[in-house]
This record gives C-alpha cells, structure tokens and sequence, in this order.
C-alpha cells in the first residue's frame, strides 16, 4: 500500500517511535481496524490474562516456524496483547485448507445484501406502527361519545407503585381554593404493577401486561379532553401485546396524544434522576415530522417601546418554544422590527436556514440578546416575510411544502389588508402561507387587527399574559398545519427520525457544561491554594492545559451513558368529519356569550410510533465481510450520518453536544488532499448529493483516518459503495481500504457443520472448555424469546440444537410483517390460512458466520492442548505469569 504513512499528531503524549501500517503488514502483524477484528470468524482461545489467536491464513509459513505478534486490541474488554501462533501443530492442520483460495470482494454485492436485510427489519418495524395507527383511529371512533371519567385510574408512570411501596398520603385541598380559578382537588389511588428488568430493555424494569402513561408537567391528567383520550387508548394495550408477539426483536412502542400524554409499552417508571421532567412528546422529533409536514418559518418578533419587562419574556419564551417543535426537515429565520426589520442572527439575513440542533441553538442565543427599540413597523416587516418565502419558493430552496409567518407582538396598529392583498390572496381562494399571531400582555388594545391577521390567513390566533401558558397554547398550531394531511384521510406518510439520544433533552447538556465548567474552576482554586504564583509558570500551566486536552479527546464512541436510536412513526386522525365545537362569540364590544355548533372538522389525534435502537441496526452490518478496516455507515436524507465509526455524540463521557444528531458526513469522512478546513473537494460533495438522492454507485477516494485515540494517522485509499434503503430517507454506505481490502481468503467452510454432524460428532465438542470466546458484537445466532447471560452460554446452546435431526437455517435475520406473509400464503395456498405467530422462526443464524465459526474452532481445537499453558483452567488452577506463557508456544 504505497500511500499508507503514519502521522505524529501529539510528540509529547506518545512515548517511543512511531510504526507505519506497512512495518506491521511487513512483520506479519494485522493492523488494528475499527469495528471489526481481523482474521476467520473471530473464535479466540484465552487464559485469564491472555488470548492465544489462531488465524486460519497461516498454512504458508514453515511447519517448524513460529510467529508471535503484539496486535492493540479494539475493545475494552480484550485490552491484553493478542498472541498469534504457529506451531507444528497448527501447521499439520494445513490439509484443512488445501481448498483455499483468494477471492475478490464484491462490495457492490455486499452493500445490496446489507440493505435489503436493513429494508426487511425495518418493514416489520413500519407494520407494526401501521397497526397501532389503525386500532387507534377506529377505536377513538367508536368511542367519540363516552364521556370522560374525572376518576379514572390508569398506570402512570410517575406515580405507579410496586409491590411493597409505601402508599402516599391522600392530599388535602386547601381550604380556600377559590372555585372560579380551579375545580375541586382530584385524587385518584396510584396503581400497583410488578416491574422485572429485561436485558433488550438495557435492564429497564417492565410489564409485558400493560402500558404506562406518562403526562408532562405542564398538563392537568384530569382535563375532559386528556382523560377521555387516556380512557379510549387503553384498548391499545392489546394490539402493544400483538406486535410484540409478532415481533420479539420490538423495542418502545408508544402513542403520542395531541392532548400532551403519551402511553408507553412495555409498562415502566419514568426516570426521576434528572433535576427536573422536561419531557412533552409534542416536541420530539419523531411527533413533529409526523404530525406536520415540512415547512417553512419566518418568525417576526414586535421590538416597539411596550414590548418591554413580563411581555418581553413571555415573547422570548414564545420563540424558544417554536422553535423547540422544529426539526431538521424545516427551515426557519426569526426577524425583529422596529422602524427596520433585522435578523436576529446576521449572517442568516436574506435566506431560511436548516433547523437542526447548530442553527437552532444560535437563533435561541441571538433571540437572547434582542431588546425592543422603537416603534414596529408591521407593513415593512410582512413585506419582509412574504418576499423571503416566495423568492424560497421560486428558487427551490427550503422545505417546498408548507409556509406559514408567525407574528409576535403586543398589537398591531392595522390590519395590513394590501399586503396580504399583494402577496397571499393573488390566486383566490388558494393562500399559499398561513399567519399565526401571538398577542402578548394581560391589558392590551389595537387585538382585533392582530386576529384578522390570523383569521383571514387560515392561521390561529393566540393571547397571552402569563409564561405559564406558553407551550399549551403555541403547540395549537400544530392542528392547522397538520389539516392537509388529515384531509387526505387515507395518507398515513411513515417518518423515519434522525439519530437521538432516547428521552434526554438538549437542555441537560448547557446544564451539565455548566457543572463541568464550575468543577475546572473549583479545581484551579483549590490548585491555587496548594501551588500559590507557582500556578501561573510555564510547565504548570502546560501541565494543566494538557490535561484538559486530553479529557477533550476523550470522545467514546459507544456509551452506556446515552441510547441512541431513531423512531419510525405515523400520524394518527380522527375519522370524524363533522363535530359539535362550543366557542366565545363576541355580541358586542363588552360581552362575549358560549355557542355550541356543528362543523367540519380535520383534527390530529397523535402519532403512533416505536423505536430502534441504533445497536440493532448495526448488528444487521455483518462486519466480517468487510475485513480488517472495513465499515459501515447509514446517512439520512439531510446528509447526516445516523451512524458511523467516528461518529462522536458524546463530551468527556456523559455530556451530549449540542449539535450531536447534525453531523454531515463530509465532516467525518476527510479526504487527503491537503484543503483547508470547511472547503470540501467537489469529488466528496458530488458522492454526498449521490447518496442523499438515494442514487447506487461506488468511488475511490485518498482519505485520512484517525487511531491510537487521534495521536496518529493513516492516509490510506478506500473504496466506497453506496446504495438506497428501500421506502425509508436512508442510504447505507460501506467502505474497505484498496489492495489489502479488496481480497479475502475463501476457506469453502460451507458445509463444515454439515460435515461433522453426518460424521456423528456433537458440535459442541469442537468448544471445550472455557478458554475461549467470540466477537462479543457480532450476531452469530440470536434467539428471539430467550436470553442468556453471555454470548459463549448462546452459541452452545444453539450448537446442540444445529446437532438435533430437523435443524432449519432462517433465510433472514428479520422475521416477515404478518400482512405479508397472509398475502403471500394466500397466493401459494388454497386453504386461505397463512402460517401462526407460534409457527414462525423464532431465533436467526448467521449461516456464513457460523460454518466458518466451527471451521476455524476445529482447526484450532489442538492449539490450548499442545501448548504448555500453566494458566488457570476449567480446573480452577492458579495463572502462571505471562513470559511462561510465551515460553509455552515455543517449539519443543
């Protein structure tokens, strides 16, 4: 590999000389790869502090040789060297490979493979939401005219109990509760459930039986609307048992309900260790993308005189909650008016940005900094908005869907009739933007022109006069825009979400900095008091700075800190078209009168949805075909990576960053071609358009890769393959380096555990003992229904059962949706009956993994009993220390 160089990234923290990954090729030694191990199919042969490799690629060197490498291992739990050996009796094991060949990797072939095995998994993730969509839409129907029971008791999972937990005390309502403010304290016994932690749930205590509710802190459990919704959702509790049944592999299924609740499956207790619950499912990814098509925003905020002390807050506070129900498929800009209309952050001015977490998090910052002027001019500030989206619109940039302006002030002078005239109402009766308008302050004058803003766009029309009431009553537009898609009835669009971190909040990670940040100070006073001026000198303070750098580069990759996974989910609509609304009519100017009317109506119910983790997705990768550096990634449709080998989310090991779920894949794919930063060859950004727009192709590029925690470099050739996920925003990308990747040993391992099973051996005789262990990552045989406590205690189980007569090999890691297989029944048979849930395949095997597996444990099977190992054994004798092991593969 004539490119292949080392680079020195940080002299001072690497002690020795720097080896190239040709020295290692050169001595026989693998150079180190990222999420897969060199060599056969991963089975290793270990002593308590020491692992004895054998590779089964071996068979060319001398009978009488013997090699020993030192190989850095990859994951924690292998940290001790690696020894490879080979000794005669491994070399008279060579007849075991007379059949060996070299053989080109098809990458195009693979990465075909991998999508369709990721295409077949995620269906049954898709079909199972489809059908929590359709129970709950005819379920709300069929019970539109219960009425709602102050007293209903249900799971919630704040307040549920287990068995043996002290009941809380009846709260007493205060005395003077002035009834005209609030109704009459509501209590309602928690209920019990009994919780047992499950592995597939990262140990999470659940109930199979039931689902939990979880209310956020800002919604009253008792209003009619949200206990009527929480009664008539109960029913999904069977279809939540269904899907699961269907499909043991289901992570969180959940509803999502406009009214602010969501009901979670399998039943669980929220988590209570963060400072305060955050959580409104209304304003997660996956409900927004669902619930509302994606759109274009232009914020306007009112930056008059008046707009001062308790009306400034509340209208900072409106724009932060906007903004917080964006996500990275919308585009935005927020503006502020006076006598000139500015944006709030400069360099956005004449364009509508991305609203992902980077460009979100600077809005918030710029809207922070903005403090109200003169008077607003609402004629220059819609001309403003109305000639942004339309030149958007023109120009093909943004969202190309939806467009609404939202206005917030404390009143308009006049209604602005020209403008919309001009802009909005050229093409009757179509109105291609909507106006949504906030009216801030308890007493305010000049409301009715701010309404008929609103009303006359197909907007809403919002007052308000106290923080509290904020979030309830911007999270109104989200009905309206959501009513073309409940018009079409019949349209339910699955929304794939980008990668995110389960249910933490973005918020958490200024708090944690915070933390983090008085900590560095408190520990620079401290070092203060012991060191006095002697802090301030040079080597003190490198001293210091370089332990700082060094907690920065400590980036993990995988985290037990954070779940990372996306969701797959659908909206759900009420199927009435027609309903009874009760509204405020104004009579005259001083009194305003309660009517009940029949209407038309096309209202949102929720979202339906479930998760997947993004460690599941990755199991479907099968690394071991792409060889010793070689990997995989997923990008979105946004160019974002959902998952990649140098994909950091996570600061010094518990603190998300905050643009953790924005990173483009052309930042982690660097190309060698020496351009500075942020200037990305055409080469690369021409791949990324490919793969955005779910295109197949494949490319070379020059690349640098990163090791050794960043201290070094690798400027290597690579060769990329590229192609779409079918029906979902992704596409898969794999890529292997040029000359040593390109090939890989074809050892015809096909048939072994065919082989030794007509010779009449039991399987689990070629794993003896316990001084072995394979790749704790890779998906050998899983079982769906039943759990092990290690990967070793799984595979000899699922030995024995490839041992027994009647033994099937699973054509797919994924099982089939239930509606295809009764389709695909039904075409082959004429009894119209299709297969049961009890009849399906309920574990998969890896059938290519697995032969070889067995191959290389029976050619190796000798290497533990021919060496002198003093170590400790399944006899529990005492380790003798590494140089005897060493002195034990030597020849005799």
């Amino acid at each position: 590999m004539s490119r292949s160089r080392s680079i020195d990234l940080h002299q001072s923290a690497v002690s020795g000389s720097l080896e190239s990954e040709k020295d290692h090729r050169h001595r026989g030694e693998s150079w180190p790869g990222r999420d897969s191990w060199p060599g056969g199919a991963s089975v290793w042969a270990c002593s308590p502090s020491w692992s004895v490799w054998p590779r089964a690629s071996i068979c060319s060197q001398p009978r009488t040789s013997t090699t020993i490498s030192f190989i850095r291992g990859p994951t924690n739990w292998a940290r001790s060297c690696f020894i490879w050996a080979i000794s005669s009796p491994g070399a008279r094991r060579c007849k075991s490979f007379k059949d060996a060949k070299v053989v080109s990797r098809n990458g195009a072939s693979i990465v075909d493979s991998m999508a369709k095995e990721i295409e077949m998994m995620m269906d049954l993730k898709v079909s199972a939401v489809r059908r929590i969509m359709d129970t709950a839409e005819n379920t709300a129907l069929s019970h539109q005219n219960d009425m709602a029971d102050k007293m209903f008791s249900y799971y919630s999972a704040k307040e549920m109990l287990e068995p043996g937990d002290p009941v809380p005390p009846i709260p007493t309502p205060a005395p003077d509760m002035d009834k005209d403010i609030g109704e009459p304290l509501i209590y309602v016994q928690p209920k019990v459930v009994v919780l047992e932690p499950r592995p597939e749930f990262h140990n999470t205590p659940v109930n199979f039986s039931v689902s939990s509710v979880h209310v956020p802190v800002n919604v009253f459990d008792r209003a009619p609307d949200v206990i009527k919704a929480i009664q008539w959702s109960e029913n999904l509790d069977q279809i939540f048992r269904d899907n699961y049944k269907n499909d043991p592999t289901l992570s969180w299924q959940f509803f999502g309900s406009s009214t602010g609740f969501m009901r979670q499956f399998p039943a669980s207790k929220w988590r209570k260790d963060v400072p305060v619950d955050l959580y409104d499912c209304r304003l997660r990814s996956w409900y927004m993308e669902a619930a509302t098509s994606p759109k274009d925003i232009v914020i306007l905020m009112d930056g008059s005189g008046s707009m001062l002390g308790q009306r400034l807050d509340i209208a900072k506070h409106v724009v932060n909650t906007i903004l917080d129900t964006l996500g990275t498929n919308d585009f935005v800009n927020i503006f502020t008016f006076d006598k000139e209309v500015s944006p709030v952050v400069g360099c956005f001015e004449e364009t509508l940005i991305q609203a992902n977490l980077g460009n979100i998090r600077e809005l918030k910052e710029g809207i922070e900094s903005f403090k109200p002027k003169s008077i607003a001019n609402y004629t220059a500030a819609l001309t403003k908005a109305f000639e942004l989206l339309e030149d958007t619109k023109l120009s093909s940039r943004g969202a190309q869907c939806n467009q609404a302006i939202m206005i917030i002030g404390d009143g308009a002078p006049e209604n602005n009739r020209e403008v919309f005239e001009l802009h909005n109402w050229r093409d009757p009766p179509y109105k291609p933007v909507r106006v949504f308008t906030y009216l801030i302050g308890k007493e305010v004058a000049n409301w009715d022109d701010i309404r008929w803003m609103a009303c006359e766009n197909q907007g809403y029309y919002v007052h308000l006069s106290d923080t509290a009431e904020v979030r309830e009553m911007v999270l109104n537009y989200i009905p309206v825009m959501a009513r073309p898609l409940v018009l079409g009835r019949h349209d339910h669009p699955v929304i794939w979400s980008q990668v995110y971190a389960d249910i933490e909040d973005t918020k958490l990670s200024d708090y944690l900095w915070d933390i983090n940040q008085c900590e560095y100070q408190k520990a620079d006073v401290l070092e203060y008091w012991q060191v006095h001026d002697r802090m301030l000198e040079p080597n003190e303070m490198h001293r210091r700075k370089y332990r700082r750098m060094k907690e920065t580069w400590n980036q993990p990759v995988d985290s037990n800190v954070y779940q990372f996974m996306t969701t797959v989910s659908m909206p759900i609509y009420d199927r009435r078209e027609n309903a009874n609304i009760t509204e405020e009519v104004l009579i005259n100017e001083a009194l305003w009168e309660l009517q009940t009317r029949e209407t038309k109506i096309a209202n949102i119910l929720g979202v339906a949805g479930t998760d997947v983790p993004i460690n599941e997705i990755k199991k479907l990768l099968s690394p071991f075909t792409l060889g010793v550096n070689g990997y995989a990634f997923i990008v979105t449709n946004n160019g974002y990576v959902l998952f990649h080998p140098d994909f950091r989310p996570i600061f010094q090991g518990y603190i998300l960053k905050p643009s953790y779920n924005s990173v483009d894949m052309i930042e982690v794919e660097l190309l060698d071609d020496d351009r500075p930063a942020r200037d990305f060859n055409p080469v690369l950004m021409t791949i990324r358009d490919s793969i955005i727009n779910q295109s197949t192709g494949s490319k070379w590029m020059l690349v640098k890769n990163h090791f050794d925690e960043m201290k070094r470099v690798a400027r290597i050739k690579r060769q990329y393959y590229w192609t779409a996920i079918k029906k979902t925003p992704f596409t898969l990308v794999i890529s292997y380096p040029e000359q040593y990747g390109v090939s890989h040993m074809d050892i015809r391992a096909d048939q072994e555990i065919h082989r030794i099973s007509i010779k009449g051996t039991n399987l689990r005789s070629v794993f003896s003992g316990k001084r072995w262990k394979i790749h704790p990552d890779w998906l050998y045989c899983k079982h769906s229904n039943r759990t092990f406590k290690t990967p070793e205690i799984e595979l000899l189980y699922f030995l024995e059962r490839m041992s027994e007569p009647g033994w099937r090999w699973p054509g797919s890691r994924s099982a089939m949706p239930p509606e295809h297989a009764a389709a695909m029944f039904s075409n082959n048979s004429s009894t119209g009956r299709y297969p049961s849930i009890n009849e399906k395949e309920s574990y998969y095997c890896d059938r290519q993994l697995m032969q070889a597996l067995v191959f290389d444990a029976r050619v190796t099977a000798g290497f533990s009993n021919t060496t002198s190992f003093n170590s400790k054994d399944d006899k529990g004798t005492s380790a003798s220390s590494p140089i005897a092991v060493l002195m034990g593969l030597l020849p005799r």
